[in-house]
């Protein structure tokens, strides 16, 4: 029987040894024309976008003209049939440069100059997830292999372990030992039997050989491969923004993978702006993420003016931003992008710090708690809105200036921070000027919402006391000293409730 690729994530339990159910959802392999296409590069996949392939949203892969080869690579080993779909952006960590598919992850060497597996179930062991792992029908790993360092005896040992024949023979597959180890790494565990299966463990795969039937999962004789760059994703082993899929128009910003940020006209942290979202719901939290992953790696040539709208493109559903509270005239109401002016904010906190000159600038109606949290005074904020309200800077200095973005989950933190070559400039923020404090007021009267059902009452205005504010910058650059002032003028905000009437 011909070998057969099933793609998915595998749930099994077992009670009292005996019964078990399957968790394993599996996806068409035939990419349809409607869900891919050609780019520059490369080629644009929705199969993986988490939508079902539906919207406009998906994953790039694609070569860098600099040599950084993912698309030729990801073709070597078997494309999508060997390793599913696309499943991240780039992201960078600790020197490499990764990009996730369904199931494998593909790793950037910079000074090797190649792409290469990474070492998947090495990385999800290190998290500590052998025994979840297990629960998926993946065999714990093997620790003591007793090679003491040697690694030509733990080749011999690890591959000794290679006894289930259908498993090895889809191993060797790749070619030559030396060819299986470069693309599977080494055996990580013995084959294990798992009712239906048999699993064995690898570095950088795990593979399951079926000995019964399955209706809609596989049959007997099948050789399926877990989707390890899934469980990557499902464990959030990689940065959020990196698991945002690009918008179809989008095309990705190049990425100097053979230098990096090593590369000298990035060689220097000029500036980081940074920000709290501490307490923001979910939708708002993904919206940041989206305007992160968009921003990140966007790159300011010398004496260009750098437009915020211009660089996010459009704010809507199709561009896999939802709905969330926004400031809407004298009101906060549901909208598509809430959260986006986190990212407008922080951008604007690494420009001030920059001593970049900022051409437009807007403050929020009222002062937002977030911009706060991390003792910020107010008025360091950046609202915008499509169309007419946008942020603007330029690249006053001689070389290109490096954006990068990125969103912690955990500590519920934004960094944005710019590289450039080294500048030699100096910034300093003059004590705020707060004056014309204003009380918020008694809270509004309840507003009926024929949206929520009858008698659910939700806060949508929180109280927050008007002020005007001006933040002051000094920028010493040699003999040139410039002096900069932002100003906001916050209405007293008065908090309210709705009411459902549904």
């Amino acid at each position: 029987m011909p070998v057969r690729l099933s793609l998915g994530r595998l749930a099994v339990r077992f009670f009292l040894g005996f019964a078990f159910s399957l968790l394993f959802p599996t996806i068409s392999l035939n990419a349809a024309d409607s869900l891919d296409e050609p780019v520059s590069g490369g080629h644009f996949f929705k199969q993986a976008n988490g939508f079902g392939g539906r919207g406009n949203r998906g994953f790039s892969i694609r070569d860098e003209p600099n040599g950084m080869a993912f698309y030729t690579k990801f073709h070597q080993l078997g494309g999508v049939s060997a390793l599913g779909y696309p499943a991240s952006r780039f992201y960078e960590l600790d020197g490499f440069i990764y990009q996730v598919t369904q199931g494998a992850l593909l790793q950037y060497h910079p000074v090797l100059d190649q792409v290469t597996l990474g070492n998947t179930f090495e990385i999800l062991e290190r998290a500590g997830l052998n025994e979840l792992l297990l629960a998926r029908g993946i065999p714990v790993s093997i620790a003591d292999d007793g090679s003491n360092g040697d690694f030509q005896k733990a080749k011999a040992t690890r591959l000794s372990w290679l006894t289930n024949d259908a498993i090895k023979k889809r191993f060797m597959g790749a070619g030559d030992e030396n060819a299986a180890i470069e693309r599977y790494g080494l055996p990580m565990s013995k084959p294990q039997t798992f009712g239906p299966f048999i699993a064995q463990r690898f570095q950088r795969i795990a593979l399951q050989y079926w000995t019964e039937d399955v209706p809609g999962i596989a049959d007997n004789g099948d050789i399926t491969v877990v989707l390890g760059g899934d469980l990557l994703k499902e464990f959030n082993l990689l940065p959020l923004e990196a698991r945002i899929p690009h918008m179809s128009y989008e095309r990705p910003h190049p990425v100097d993978g053979s230098k990096s940020l090593e590369d000298n006209r990035y060689s220097h942290l000029i500036a980081e702006g940074t920000s709290n979202f501490t307490g923001s719901p979910d939708h708002r939290i993904h919206n940041i993420a989206v305007a992160a992953s968009i921003l990140h790696g966007s790159v300011i040539q010398p004496n260009e003016t750098f437009s915020f709208l211009e660089t996010l493109g459009p704010i809507g559903y199709g561009n896999g931003y939802r709905s969330s509270l926004v400031i809407f005239g004298d009101r906060t109401i549901w909208g598509i992008g809430g959260g986006v002016c986190q990212v407008s904010t922080t951008l604007f906190r690494a420009a001030f710090w920059a001593g970049l000159p900022i051409t437009e600038r807007h403050q929020h109606s009222y002062r937002v708690s977030y911009y706060e949290q991390d003792g910020s005074p107010p008025g360091f904020d950046a609202a915008i809105f499509n169309p007419g309200l946008d942020l603007k800077f330029v690249n006053d200095t001689n070389h290109p200036i490096l954006i990068r973005a990125h969103v912690d989950e955990l500590a519920m933190k934004l960094k944005i921070t710019l590289h450039s070559k080294k500048l030699h400039r100096a910034v300093e923020m003059l004590p705020v000027i707060e004056r014309n404090v204003v009380a918020p007021g008694p809270p509004l009267p309840d507003r009926p919402d024929p949206s929520l059902a009858r008698g659910v009452r939700v806060q949508v205005e929180w109280a927050a006391t008007g002020i005007e504010t001006g933040i002051q910058r000094v920028v010493v650059e040699g003999n040139n000293v410039r002096f900069d002032e932002f100003w906001s003028h916050f209405t007293p905000w008065r908090a309210r409730w709705v009411v459902g009437t549904a």
